[in-house]
């Protein structure tokens, strides 16, 4: 089964992704702008995942070899990287009053566009681009951008709320590196 789920996250996320798409389409009018700006992430990592892993692909191996490290199971990374989107970007779409939650993938999309510029220099590329660098900079930092100046101007982050949303999203990224 193990085997079977990590030859495949990359479609369960797909398959979710397209139906975090079709729901929003459906329901936006409705959905509270968090979980607005949370789907709409939600659906960019989908995006983002086949820029990095297929279109062109090629990302991990490059971070890999920039960093001199081997791994020795590709596809438990592949399914850990989609527990952690699913614990990150999917849980908060049922909890968009949870604002600290609906945050952390926000926060997310500024580390992806800096990961993904710093992959270039790490690798002494002589292209300005790492694979998931366009969906990084022109869907997920948008999208994240615009989430925090939401959040920010309306006031509906108390102070403390800043940190649930780091550890929300860091304590997946550590369990994943382990």
């Amino acid at each position: 089964m193990q085997k079977f789920l990590e030859k495949n996250s990359i479609w369960f996320s797909t398959v979710i992704g397209l139906g975090v798409a079709v729901f929003t389409i459906v329901n936006w009018q409705s959905m509270p702008m968090m979980q607005r700006l949370v789907a709409l992430y939600f659906i960019a990592i989908s995006l983002h995942e086949w820029e990095e892993m297929h279109f062109p692909g090629g990302f991990v191996e490059m971070v890999l070899q920039g960093i001199g490290f081997k791994l020795k199971n590709q596809g438990f990374a592949m399914l850990s990287l989609f527990v952690g989107e699913m614990f990150i970007a999917f849980v908060p779409l049922f909890f968009p009053n949870i604002i600290w939650m609906c945050v952390a993938p926000l926060l997310l999309g500024f580390i992806e566009t800096i990961a993904h510029l710093a992959a270039t220099r790490m690798n002494k590329s002589k292209k300005f681009y790492s694979p998931g660098m366009i969906t990084s900079l022109l869907v997920m930092l948008p999208i994240s951008i615009y989430g925090i100046v939401y959040v920010i101007q309306s006031g509906i982050m108390k102070p403390i709320y800043w940190l649930y949303s780091l550890l929300w999203l860091v304590v997946p990224v550590l369990i994943g590196q382990i």
